[in-house]
């Protein structure tokens, strides 16, 4: 009934073009992004079933096929890769209510650019706990005891060593993926024979071709997966925090964590102090915003 229902606003609002507020609403608490994990998934189902789908296929059709679908499952993770520096990032601001918030994560997704989630990427192997923990949506583990500190630590970590692969293949594609989106400047085929490749025109005009293998479309889809596991983790552990910050003191909360045994995602019953918005949360805010400039400083020499 309530996912009806915030369907239903968003209509309206698209509709109206009155009530951004709706929309943002809807879009900060349904999660959308699975959409992307759910194409992600339908063309890994298409792959394994494609002589079923196309029985009459000859085999060199199909293989032209699974060419293509290896060209859609990298755009795709590249995309979801996208979408996840960009939430990063608009969870790392600080806003003043959770009217503003969410506003303020929809405004950041609007208005966001590529070089921004480039640097993301690019630095996210020099940053420092804090940074990861405030865009998972933990309160500072500095106020917490030490067993529950520990748990953020370790869900940071190895959120932190799953963003670096994201990282290292969202770079490496970046100019495939903008030849993808901007005038499909793609072509696939295979060198030697035996080879796939796939060849594009960068934006520099220059012809780039890479070799695909079997391997990297298994990584692939692995980490797409685990991209939406730390976007869950993000959304859910963020509307848990605006429900609690009115609430003085400790108190018992069920976080999402990701551990690093097989990169599952745990819910933790876990009691510990969010800092009530206001004055306590600008020192921490600002205290973390230093952490934060330290490290990128750091990052810069």
């Amino acid at each position: 009934m309530l996912l009806h229902y915030m369907k239903s606003k968003i209509i309206d609002a698209v509709e109206s073009n009155t009530d951004i507020l709706a929309l943002a609403e809807g879009l900060y608490k349904l999660n959308h992004h699975q959409a992307i994990y759910f194409e992600i998934e339908a063309i890994n189902k298409v792959s394994t079933f494609m002589p079923e789908l196309y029985p009459g296929a000859p085999r060199h059709e199909r293989r032209k096929m699974q060419e293509i679908i290896n060209v859609w499952t990298l755009s795709k993770f590249c995309h979801y890769a996208e979408n996840l520096g960009a939430y990063s990032l608009a969870f790392l601001v600080s806003y003043t209510d959770p009217r503003d918030e969410i506003n303020g994560i929809l405004k950041y997704i609007v208005k966001y650019n590529m070089g921004q989630i480039v640097d993301f990427f690019s630095h996210i192997k020099k940053r420092d706990e804090s940074y990861i923990s405030k865009f998972l949506g933990y309160p500072a583990p500095r106020l917490e005891n030490a067993d529950t500190a520990n748990i953020f630590r370790r869900s940071c970590d190895t959120v932190k060593d799953v963003l670096v692969k994201v990282a290292r293949n969202y770079i490496e594609r970046y100019d495939f993926y903008a030849a993808y989106k901007h005038g499909y400047r793609i072509m696939t085929g295979q060198a030697n024979g035996s080879m796939d490749i796939i060849t594009y025109i960068d934006n520099d005009g220059n012809q780039k071709y890479f070799q695909i293998t079997e391997r990297e479309i298994r990584e692939i889809r692995v980490l797409s997966k685990q991209c939406s596991m730390i976007l869950d983790c993000i959304f859910e552990n963020h509307h848990e925090r605006i429900r609690r910050e009115t609430i003085q003191g400790k108190s018992t909360v069920r976080l999402k964590t990701i551990l690093k045994n097989d990169t599952s995602r745990e819910e933790q019953w876990l009691s510990i102090v969010y800092p009530t918005r206001g004055q306590s949360l600008k020192i921490i805010n600002y205290l973390l915003e230093m952490e934060s400039l330290i490290s990128t400083l750091a990052i810069s020499k």
